[in-house]
């Protein structure tokens, strides 16, 4: 046998673990294989916490890899690579790596070490962590996982906070005061009979109110906007001040939720305003509290629950000087009570018209359609105001944003966007605004798709301009943070003031949480759950990790091409249903389409090609005394997303994972 002993073994992986070697031409040894006393791994001896790599070579050579412990360091082959999947065991295990090249053998110790409390601890991470809670009581987890391990968590309070705070049924308790208070909590995780302590904060303040959403000034009375005056004007003897004039002066506003409060800061102390809910003095009168202030005296009228507009009028024989006027409210202020259309009243008026495709729902008499676009009608709402157009908002059934608003009055005007959307009170319907440019006097609002929209409410708001509330925090788009699979490495950051963590009854063997990110390491198939929290907030997200297969398609295998079948019309296909009627083949006992990760309820044969949306699944049956080893596509309009394609281990079954849109022509199945 020959073989160079001074050979020296070089450092040549860019893993984060890595084996190394030095590989030359494997036929210069002995039979084709080589001895392996000088190669060298990085994790040799030592202790180790996650999974790492070793090659499939040594001086040219194949190595074939084994373990002494399958169940806590379990070897797999891949292309290039062999990958070690660690699962920390209940208590330190001593494991061999064997490293074979024919005849020659070379071992290799490592230690992995069992999960330790304080790692459970510090992983975990306390949604309410230093942030401001108002009375109220607050979910604590009862556990903490981490690598698949579980600690229990036992909650404390400082007895000398029990006033403010306290634990009770599994929930912190909060009873806030006007006044910041901190308040400290005592975690104990236990795990194995072990614990460790870990100490978090929150602050007790309870300001129901917030900020105001507009506060009306000497500076900017003139030009307020999303309120409406009349013979309010400035006092130039006193420019700090401004003036409501005697005898029927007022200020009105309407809210898009409801009022909170109005604070009214005034010169003196003549109580000579009144205030009412509603857009009228013949609401009902809202009585104030004072304080006294510099030069004068601070009212303050709070308002009962489902009140969203207030009148404050001066009808004394006097003039009263304001300082300034606050309102409180969640919603967006307009100067005048919206136009609303409902079912029972979408009739067109002196400003808003609906066209013939706008028809009552006679199987659901609550609602009112916008037909689907067709050759001889577009289903639209056309508003021509010459008081302006400030502000649209649609209550559209489900979740489908297929209306379009355009400034002007036919979609040649600018696109308009929904600012905001939210669910109903009733959870089954989102309300889209759209706050239209200043100035703006007609709006379009059509439905050019070839779905039909089913409304309950619109609303129309009158004038050039509103008063939009100032954003706390920026609104999350969850759904789009993670993908729906990760065939490949990849860290997500959390927004600031969100946590993640695995969700309960759960494990994620390839995901990792820490520092505000979550990395994601796709060593196996796997479907990951997480609970993603923003304050009293939870959302759950769910992802695909999915080893990529190679699928070799043997010498004797046959080949077949299955064209798509078009329909005559684009038509949704319902998921988790068979398509035979658009691949049809006697080479498939099934096929059908599948939902997968995906948030799509349906997928689309159009009358080009068949449309695989992202992280949708479609999944082949072979007939009877078939086997499949493979697949191919060929796609039409250069459409052609990444995709998986994974074969069952009996041949029977091939399952095709969209990561984004495919569409599909032809279908190439290999098969014996």
């Amino acid at each position: 046998m020959k073989f160079r002993k001074t050979l020296k073994v070089l450092a040549a992986s860019a893993l984060l673990f890595g084996t190394v070697g030095l590989a030359t031409a494997c036929g210069d040894n002995n039979g084709g294989t080589t001895d392996v006393k000088g190669l060298i791994i990085n994790e040799d001896a030592k202790v180790i916490r996650g999974d790492f790599n070793l090659v499939d070579k040594y001086l040219g050579c194949d190595l074939t890899w084994t373990s002494s412990n399958e169940n806590v360091a379990k070897i797999t082959k891949g292309e290039g690579t062999y990958k070690v999947i660690i699962t920390r065991p209940d208590k330190d295990t001593d494991v061999t790596l064997t490293a074979t090249s024919g005849k020659y053998t070379k071992e290799f110790k490592i230690t992995v070490p069992a999960i330790d409390v304080s790692e459970i601890a510090g992983a975990y991470t306390f949604a309410n962590n230093k942030k401001t809670l108002k009375t109220g009581s607050y979910d604590l987890e009862a556990k903490a996982t981490y690598s698949g391990k579980e600690a229990t968590i036992a909650w404390a309070v400082d007895e000398a906070q029990a006033s403010i705070a306290k634990v009770e049924n599994g929930k912190l308790v909060i009873t806030a005061t006007a006044e910041k208070t901190t308040v400290t909590l005592k975690a104990t995780f236990t795990y194995n009979n072990a614990t460790s302590i870990k100490k978090y904060s929150v602050v007790a303040y309870d300001s129901p109110l917030g900020n105001p959403v507009l506060t009306v000034t000497p500076e900017n009375f003139k030009t307020a906007t999303g309120i409406k005056m009349d013979k309010v004007v400035e006092n130039t003897a006193h420019p700090d001040e401004f003036t409501m004039s005697k005898q029927g002066s007022y200020m009105t506003a309407y809210s898009t939720k409801d009022i909170k409060q109005i604070t009214i800061e005034v010169y003196g102390s003549y109580d000579n305003l009144k205030v009412y809910a509603g857009g009228s003095a013949t609401g009902d009168a809202i009585t104030s509290t004072s304080e006294t202030i510099s030069n004068g005296k601070k009212y303050t009228y709070q308002f009962a629950a489902g009140v969203n507009q207030f009148y404050i009028e001066n009808p004394s024989n006097y003039a009263v000087q304001l300082f300034s006027l606050s309102v409180y409210t969640d919603g967006i202020l307009s100067a005048v009570a919206p136009a609303h259309f409902d079912s029972t009243n979408f009739k067109s008026t002196s400003t808003v018209t609906f066209n013939e495709g706008v028809v009552e729902n006679t199987k659901f008499p609550q609602e009112f359609t916008f037909n689907k676009k067709s050759d001889s009608t577009t289903a639209a709402m056309t508003v021509n105001n010459e008081n302006g157009v400030a502000m649209i908002q649609a209550e559209v059934y489900g979740t489908y944003d297929n209306m379009k608003l355009y400034a002007g009055t036919d979609d040649k005007g600018t696109e308009v966007k929904a600012t905001s959307s939210e669910k109903n009170a009733k959870g089954d319907a989102v309300i889209y605004t759209y706050v239209l440019p200043a100035n703006t006097k007609a709006a379009y609002f059509v439905n050019p798709s070839a779905y039909a929209v089913q409304m309950y409410n619109i609303w129309v708001y009158e004038g050039t301009t509103i008063q939009q509330p100032k954003a706390e925090t920026e609104t999350v788009d969850y759904e789009k943070l993670f993908k729906g699979n990760y065939l490949e490495a990849a860290e997500v950051t959390l927004p600031e003031g969100v946590t993640a963590a695995v969700k309960d009854g759960t494990t994620a063997t390839t995901v990792t949480i820490a520092d505000g990110k979550v990395k994601i390491n796709p060593t196996k198939d796997e479907t990951v759950t997480l609970v993603l929290t923003a304050g009293d907030k939870k959302k759950e997200i769910t992802f695909a990790c999915i080893i990529k297969s190679e699928n070799p398609v043997p010498s004797d295998a046959k080949s077949a091409t299955i064209s798509y079948t078009k329909p005559s019309a684009n038509t949704n296909v319902n998921l988790d249903a068979s398509i035979a009627d658009y691949f049809s083949s006697d080479l498939f006992a099934s096929i059908e389409v599948k939902k997968g990760t995906s948030t799509s309820t349906y997928v689309l044969a159009s009358s080009s090609s068949f449309r695989l949306y992202a992280n949708t699944e479609m999944v082949i049956t072979a007939a009877e005394g078939k086997e499949f080893y493979n697949v191919e596509f060929t796609t039409a309009e250069n459409k052609n997303g990444p995709y998986i394609v994974k074969v069952s281990e009996d041949h029977k079954t091939i399952t095709i994972i969209a990561s984004a849109q495919v569409r599909l022509t032809e279908i190439k199945v290999y098969y014996k």
